[in-house]
């Protein structure tokens, strides 16, 4: 930036990543006096601002002057910008459940490395399950993505942890390079140059206190700026998933249940084992309110354990279809070999079509319905 100065000369001012800001100095304040600047001096400055950012700082180099092509270095800074509590169990927990967490910076090298470290994410990759057949890429440079062509990217883009230097460029392309390897993405972000990369991503989350073109191009966003708020909706979204499964799998159980006994009733010459008043009550009364139970579940707290799905793993898995099979056969033949044996004893088998008041078949078909509801 520039401004004009208490002598009205126009002064230039800049502040930034320290090898960019170095790039534009020509000097560097030494005991209070500009002095040509040496290459001794960048080695010093970039070791000083490698140390801060090993310490967990965001660092930004400082210089001013009266040329903008010739800045004279004023120095160094290091910001602490320590972790929100609850954050790095929180990524400990979606780890458990399978989820990745990349880190994408505009911070350098030394210091993105270093909070991701903190947060656990590199021991996080190791227990990951691409880190049994692919090793790891500790950090990339946004310089590093642009030498590299699209399928490049998406080859290693599932081994690196940490994205550094990167511009909002780069952030579409990293996020582009995760969905072409079939991952659903969802990326947090508060500024203007974050939007871009929001709209890109299957999930963008914007931040409460972010810009409103952020929260504009995001899907949600946490008004408590809180990433353990993602971990919540992560395991809301499961457990509802899990409840609208065990919904379908009881309504489909009974339902089918219910048509095959009628269907093998009539197969073997049986009366029917169920009146209509009856089947209204298995329909009505003990189909609903159980469902709507099951699809009302509170949380289980092993939800997180289980795996992301895929996007193209159909609802009804073959292991659920087999599960609802076999409960609808078990039902099925129970019932049905009551039904059976208790025809046999009232000694009306024979009779198949007696519909009287009076019918000993009342007996069996009592038991037939009994049974099925004790088997839901």
């Amino acid at each position: 930036v520039s401004c004009e100065g208490s002598q009205g000369k126009l002064e230039w001012f800049s502040k930034g990543a320290p090898e960019k800001v170095l790039g534009q100095c020509s000097y560097a304040l030494v005991e209070g006096r500009p002095v040509p600047l040496t290459d001794e001096h960048r080695s010093d400055f970039l070791e000083s601002a490698r140390v801060l950012g090993d310490l967990s700082l965001r660092v930004l180099g400082l210089a001013g002057g009266d040329r903008a092509d010739g800045l004279v270095w004023y120095g160094l800074v290091g910001m602490s910008d320590p972790l929100k509590d609850g954050v790095k169990e929180s990524i400990a927990k979606v780890a458990e459940s399978g989820v990745r967490v990349v880190m994408i910076t505009g911070d350098s090298r030394d210091t993105a490395v270093s909070v991701a470290r903190e947060l656990g994410l590199f021991y996080h990759y190791e227990t990951h399950k691409v880190a049994q057949t692919r090793a790891m890429i500790e950090a990339l440079s946004g310089q590093e993505i642009e030498s590299y062509s699209k399928e490049q990217l998406t080859e290693i883009v599932d081994r690196t942890v940490v994205f550094y230097r990167v511009s909002p460029t780069h952030k579409r392309e990293i996020i582009n390079a995760f969905q072409a390897r079939g991952h659903v993405v969802a990326m947090t972000g508060d500024g203007v140059n974050d939007a871009p990369a929001l709209k890109t991503a299957d999930i963008g989350i914007g931040m409460g206190s972010g810009t409103d073109v952020a929260k504009e191009a995001a899907e949600m966003v946490l008004l408590d700026d809180n990433f353990s708020t993602i971990v919540s909706a992560i395991e809301e979204g499961k457990s509802i998933y899990n409840n609208i499964l065990s919904f379908l799998r009881f309504q489909l159980t009974t339902s089918l249940a219910t048509l095959m006994i009628v269907t093998g009733a009539t197969l073997f010459a049986l009366p029917l084992p169920f009146n209509p008043i009856q089947i209204l009550w298995i329909n009505i009364i003990m189909d609903g309110p159980p469902a709507q139970s099951l699809g009302m579940e509170p949380l289980h707290t092993e939800v997180m354990k289980k795996p992301p799905r895929s996007l193209q793993d159909p609802i009804f898995s073959r292991e659920i279809v087999l599960t609802i099979i076999g409960s609808a056969v078990t039902m099925v033949t129970g019932t049905l070999m009551t039904f059976y044996f208790e025809l046999e004893d009232s000694s009306h088998f024979s009779d198949p079509s007696a519909s009287s008041p009076d019918d000993p078949n009342k007996r069996a078909v009592t038991m037939a319905f009994t049974t099925l509801v004790l088997f839901q």
